[in-house]
């Protein structure tokens, strides 16, 4: 058999007699349409198609009974139920009434009007008198039958219908009912490993169920014991027990017997730790001596992840026989690979099958109390997204949720986090871990260092340091690398130099330099006192950390780090070493990044031409500049430096330069300079960062950079200068593009005013602002003003001479009229005007730049307007492909474009495909733009739509509510968008069974369409036609 098998349904059901059924032999012979069992065969095919299956498997007539290899194979395993993508139930003794459901749907893509086709559907449960079915369901003979245990249990996703195809539930939906008509634990019902179980309860499974040969009582066990043998027909029930029982009691009875506990630290003890006996007593009570969730919580490093590993290590020396598991936090990939690593560590049962759910598994391992006592260590757990984030698929959990609470386990969190604590502990058994005592600071002093020789000066030296281990730790490790020239007590007359300066700098709590407070940081001290050091030894390397410390920590350029001033700054002292030769100075260069290196304040990236830095380290070098008064002037040369190698973001080629200058633009956001001249050169960055942030989709630091760029100008220039209202441009822009219309039409309304009085109406700024301010009008659905302004645009540019038929300006608003005439459903006007952009785009822009992509982009449009969904789709795959290369996955016209995709994939009936792009599109939609943006309410509606043409009509009339009250919000009651989602919701109760209900919306929504949209718009006249078909069949 070639397991390289494609997805399949396989069918679950009670067979009748042998000339009711359908063989193997029948297929083969092309006969047995007209046995009864062919109907459960067409439900089959139609649910297995409905469901995006191409394949399904059912075993009455997949099986060739003749071949006594196959049959022997098929009924000594699970395998064709268990690797089943669906199983469905079919419960021939379980019916639910007919119900008269509508054909019409409707789908709307991304700036585009909705769609109409039909697909057959299924009943869901919620349209039916749960009880009647219920009584049914508990009654019928499917439980009573030997092979549908194994139908029962072996699928992940098992689904009931009864006879007419009206879906009831699934196995998780009716986990409850199935437990008490069956007995079978909920644990074995939700995908626990079979071997979890002990043998004799899994006969209990079986007690009751009858086999229409006697044999087959044991034999439908084989692939629940997951044991072989042969089959010999005529050996009675008895025999056939007997020898099941002989191979069982060969089974293991639960693998965690042959385990000892064991420890999983990834650690060597640390032979220098000092026994701060208080916390360990208090973490051995709370997570030994009784299970509990404790949270070690406190500043970065007082030593939390050492007490974890001392804690653990004590634990391994104990009598008793526990697991301890160490697990690394800091991001989800690393949680997850913990998981999975204490999977492997237990060797739980199930873990290497194809499809195995790792985490619900370990779940269920950890939550049963046989499996004995455990702890886990979640170390470096700061970031509450790793255990509380949205996980990938809409129906995965929370990370958090996999970790049981059990009167058998332990969880040990350590973390800078209080509030991720409160939330992993339920607010209970947080201990705070503070600095050490005197005593314990000294101990962990003398064993770093050796034999302590001043204890006077050494007893200064730990309390200068705050007690902080990690200082200690620090400073001891600076004496050791430089004796014998350095000592406790030259390092503490180092310290004491700027005692004062160091305690006002670093008085604050937690990190937090906002505060004044009365508690300093030892671990920014020490690293203050590197700082002093590097600069009374070597100048420029105290000069090139300085100038390091306003960067983004990470992917610091080299280029912009190499002096090229004539005098070092520091003390304003005229001679310097960067008076010297370029070759000179790159020589001085290397020596200055090897000595900072060596003081591990910074990183050089693997590239060699990169460096990263401690966002501490920065904060403390800042903080040291403002102290000495030359933070402006440091500031000046990060900021002169950057702006000056800024490319010019209206150029493509230019965008990869950009992407990685963009985070330390945006982190100039964050110095706004005190000087006139300095300002301008921080907004003109901050100009360019903005353009670029809104090029890139990223429209939240767009909208702050676009705002201060605004308010400077403003202040700097007057609110009429002309570079002010191109900043105020910049900002409605990024509105535009943030679905704030109203905010955005206001300013674009006030810039055309302005530029008109200014520079007249032909000027280019000023039909610029006017074919945005008719981009705003199209956006909003006010359609004939957007019309009448970009058909006044294109007159005014063939008035100037320099504006020829393919000048760039020309094609957008070509562009920009077509997709009005897009929404107004006037496809051939749009078509004709989308391909002479097209082909002059092509010839102007090149094939994959971004504006070509968006000609392509919007002529798929018009061509699903049409309803040519293979041009469309040829298109638009096009022009995703080019735009996740061009722009990235994430960017807004990339989803844009991957929801039209979508859109077109469920018009030619691929709903899952076009289901599983639209959950992708809204994920990263409400992360970046939040749930009542447009573009996330098109694509809720979007996929709504897709769950009607599914039958999941409850769903989709839950989604389409939402969509609908946040279009009335967000849009008002008259927008083309509002209108659309009320037909999208009449459909849903249509099919839902609410006839009355839905003609009264859809009546009101053709109110409104032809008020807002026009008595002849393709919209209007097809919710007209809706209204007519659901009378008709209304009166018959």
């Amino acid at each position: 058999l070639n397991r390289d098998i494609p997805r399949y349904a396989t069918l679950s059901h009670t067979w009748g007699s042998d000339e009711e059924e359908v063989t193997y032999r029948d297929l083969i012979d092309c006969t047995g349409e007209n046995n009864a069992g062919y109907a459960k065969i067409k439900f089959c095919a139609e649910q297995a198609r409905r469901d995006g299956l191409r394949f399904f498997w059912i075993d009455t007539c997949c099986i060739d009974k003749s071949n006594y290899t196959e049959l022997h194979e098929a009924i000594n395993s699970m395998f064709w139920y268990q690797n089943a993508d669906r199983c469905y139930v079919f419960l021939a003794d379980v019916t639910t009434p007919n119900l008269d459901i509508g054909s019409n749907d409707s789908l709307k893509s991304s700036h585009h009007k909705e769609q109409n086709f039909d697909k057959p559907e299924t009943s869901p449960s919620s349209t039916q008198p749960g009880l009647l079915w219920e009584a049914a369901l508990r009654r019928s003979r499917w439980f009573t039958r030997g092979w549908t245990l194994q139908e029962l249990v072996a699928p992940a996703s098992v689904e009931f219908f009864t006879k007419q195809g009206h879906w009831l539930g699934d196995k998780s939906s009716l986990e409850q009912e199935i437990h008490q008509i069956t007995g079978i634990p909920i644990l074995a019902l939700r995908g626990a490993h079979l071997s979890e179980f002990d043998v004799e309860e899994r006969f209990r499974w079986a007690e009751g169920r009858q086999t229409t040969r006697e044999e087959d009582w044991a034999y439908c066990l084989l692939g629940i014991f997951d044991v072989f043998m042969p089959l010999i027909y005529g050996e009675g029930k008895s025999n056939a027990v007997r020898r099941l029982r002989k191979k069982t009691e060969k089974v293991k009875h639960h693998t965690w017997q042959e385990l000892k506990p064991t420890m999983t630290i990834p650690f060597n003890r640390d032979p220098d730790f000092v026994d701060r006996s208080d916390i360990l007593g208090r973490i051995d009570e709370q997570c030994f001596k009784r299970a509990d969730r404790t949270a070690l919580v406190g500043l970065g490093g007082v030593g939390k992840s050492q007490l974890a590993i001392e804690f653990a290590y004590r634990i391994d020396r104990k009598p008793a026989e526990v697991w301890v598991f160490w697990v690394h936090a800091s991001t989800r990939a690393r949680l997850e690979e913990g998981f999975r690593m204490i999977a492997d560590v237990v060797k739980l049962p199930g873990r290497e099958e194809p499809k195995a759910d790792i985490l619900q598994l370990l779940y269920i391992w950890l939550s049963q109390e046989r499996n004995g006592r455990w702890i886990i260590i979640f170390d470096s757990a700061d970031d509450a997204d790793v255990f509380f984030g949205t996980m990938a698929s809409p129906e995965s959990k929370p990370l958090a949720s996999y970790i049981p609470q059990s009167r058998n386990g332990s969880i040990l969190v350590t973390t800078r986090n209080r509030d991720l604590a409160r939330r992993l502990t339920g607010n209970t058994d947080i201990i705070e871990v503070g600095t050490m005592s005197e005593a314990e600071a000294l101990s962990l002093l003398e064993k770093k260092i050796g034999v302590i020789t001043d204890l006077d000066a050494a007893t200064e030296l730990v309390s200068a340091l705050d007690y902080v281990p990690l200082a200690i730790n620090q400073a001891a490790g600076y004496i050791q690398a430089r004796a014998p020239r350095s000592s406790v007590q030259k390092y503490l007359a180092d310290f004491r130099e700027s005692e004062r300066k160091r305690f006002r700098l670093l008085g604050y709590d937690g990190g937090d330099l906002r505060r004044d407070g009365s508690a300093s940081n030892g671990v920014l001290t020490t690293w203050q006192i590197s700082f002093e050091h590097i600069y009374s030894r070597r100048r420029s390397a105290a000069e090139l950390m300085s100038l390091m410390s306003f960067f983004d920590r990470h992917n610091i350029p080299e280029l912009l780090l190499k002096p090229a001033a004539s005098a070092t700054i520091i003390d304003g002292d005229e001679e310097s070493d960067f008076e010297n030769s370029q070759g000179l100075l790159d020589d001085e260069f290397e020596d200055d990044v090897a000595m900072l290196k060596d003081f591990h304040l910074i990183k050089v990236n693997e590239n060699g031409i990169e460096f990263e830095m401690h966002r501490l380290v920065q904060l403390s070098t800042r903080k040291w500049l403002e102290n000495q008064g030359l933070q402006e002037q440091f500031k000046e040369k990060y900021l002169t430096r950057l702006e000056a190698s800024f490319p010019d973001v209206d150029h493509l080629e230019n965008w990869e330069a950009c992407r990685k200058l963009f985070p330390h633009v945006e982190k100039a956001i964050e110095y706004k300079p005190t000087g006139q001249k300095l300002e301008e050169t921080w907004t003109a960055l901050l100009t360019s960062g903005a353009w670029f942030a809104l090029s890139q989709g990223r429209l939240v630091v767009a909208e702050r950079m676009a705002h201060k760029t605004r308010r400077s100008y403003e202040r700097l220039l007057g609110e009429e200068h002309k570079t002010t209202l191109s900043a105020v441009f910049l900002f409605a822009s990024v509105l535009l593009d943030k679905g704030q219309w109203t905010d955005a039409e206001e300013l674009f309304v006030q810039i055309l005013e302005t530029r008109k009085h200014m520079l007249g109406i032909d000027h280019p700024d000023t039909l610029a602002a006017m074919s945005n301010l008719a981009s705003t009008y199209r956006i909003r659905g006010r359609w004939e003003d957007a019309e009448k302004l970009q058909v006044q645009v294109m007159e005014a540019q063939g008035r100037m001479k320099k504006f020829g038929a393919d000048y760039s300006d020309t094609l957008t608003i070509m562009n920009n009229l077509a997709l009005t005439y897009v929404s107004q459903g006037r496809w051939d006007d749009a078509e004709k005007l989308q391909l002479q952009v097209v082909e002059a785009g092509s010839m102007k822009l090149g094939i994959g730049h971004p504006g070509h992509l968006t000609e392509l982009n919007n002529l798929a449009l018009t061509y699903m307007g049409q309803n040519r969904w293979k041009d469309a789709e040829k298109l638009e795959v096009q022009v995703v492909d080019g735009r996740k290369m061009t722009l990235g996955a994430d960017h807004p016209d990339t989803l844009a474009s991957m929801n039209n995709l979508a859109s077109i994939y469920a018009n030619q009936g691929r709903c899952d495909d076009a289901e599983e792009l639209f959950l992708e599109i809204i994920k990263t939609h409400k992360a970046k733009l939040g749930f009542d943006h447009p573009n996330t309410l098109t694509n809720m509606a979007n996929l709504a739509t897709t769950y009607r043409y599914q039958g999941r009509f409850k769903e989709a009339e839950q989604l389409h509510t939402q969509v609908l009250e946040a279009c009335k919000a967000k849009l008002g009651i008259d927008h083309p968008d509002t209108l659309t989602s009320m037909a999208s919701l009449a459909y849903d109760w249509k099919r839902l069974g609410r006839h009355a209900d839905a003609l009264d919306l859809m009546e009101s929504c053709v109110r409104g369409r032809q008020r807002i949209l026009g008595p002849e718009h393709p919209q209007t006249c097809s919710s007209i036609a809706s209204i007519r078909e659901w009378n008709a069949d209304a009166e018959n």
